[in-house]
């Protein structure tokens, strides 16, 4: 499939000129089948820098160059946006989504949207009547980054979102309580039908844990390596050393 041949760290074009950001894609995968989800537009050359952070004419031009990429896939996977707090509060959001879908000849449904909880902290009364009006029109919501919200089991109860993003590495990398925080928000999303995926994955034991863990999605630099859907299940699911 289109999905697996692409190198996802590759930019989709060199260039888009003077004041275009590089356009690149990350899959994520579904942990039950190995099957792409989605893959995640991601704008400039840094490791996962938000498509919401170019604004107005750049914004609107890489919605067109996304929709154009999504109208080549031929597995049905949808595209996830990290938009900004300004983007998800602007209500002509989901009218310009839809008009660089049309033009493109997908389904607005085919995009899903992603918001940074520390973003969403900064207003969450805002974000969320963003996130309840979206809804009401069935947009996909995303919280992203929660490992770095404040009170993150806080935040994700505060908003209605349809999934959650943990990083791995922040796990591995937080102090006893802050892992014991991001445990207990990672198991409310779950309680509330609100599925957890596992980002910054980068090794087989990596994904193994979060197989182990209940994750029901993962992302990573390992899933840019072309490794087929068999192959990562088989040995993820074998012993991890």
């Amino acid at each position: 499939a289109d999905a697996w041949a692409m190198n996802t760290h590759r930019s989709l074009h060199p260039s888009f000129g003077p004041g275009r950001p590089a356009l690149r894609f990350e899959p994520v995968i579904t942990l039950g089948d190995g099957d792409v989800r989605a893959h995640e537009a991601i704008a400039g050359s840094g490791p996962r820098v938000g498509f919401g952070m170019t604004e107005g004419g750049a914004f609107e031009y890489l919605l067109d160059r996304v929709a154009e990429r999504v109208a080549r896939w031929t597995d049905g996977a949808a595209v996830s946006m990290n938009v900004t707090l300004a983007q998800l509060l602007d209500p002509e959001l989901p009218r310009h989504i839809a008009g660089a879908a049309d033009r493109a000849g997908v389904a607005p449904a085919r995009f899903l949207l992603e918001i940074d909880a520390t973003a969403a902290e900064r207003d969450p009364a805002g974000a969320r009547m963003a996130v309840e009006r979206l809804h009401a029109d069935a947009w996909s919501i995303t919280l992203d980054r929660i490992e770095d919200a404040v009170t993150p089991l806080r935040t994700l109860c505060f908003l209605p979102v349809d999934l959650v993003k943990i990083d791995q590495t922040a796990v591995a990398e937080a102090s006893r309580d802050r892992l014991e925080a991001l445990t207990a928000t990672a198991t409310t999303a779950r309680r509330r039908g609100i599925a957890t995926v596992a980002t910054g994955i980068g090794t087989l034991p990596e994904l193994a844990a979060a197989i182990a863990h209940g994750y029901d999605f993962a992302q990573g630099p390992l899933f840019g390596e072309q490794i087929p859907a068999p192959r990562i299940r088989g040995e993820a699911t074998g012993p991890t050393q």
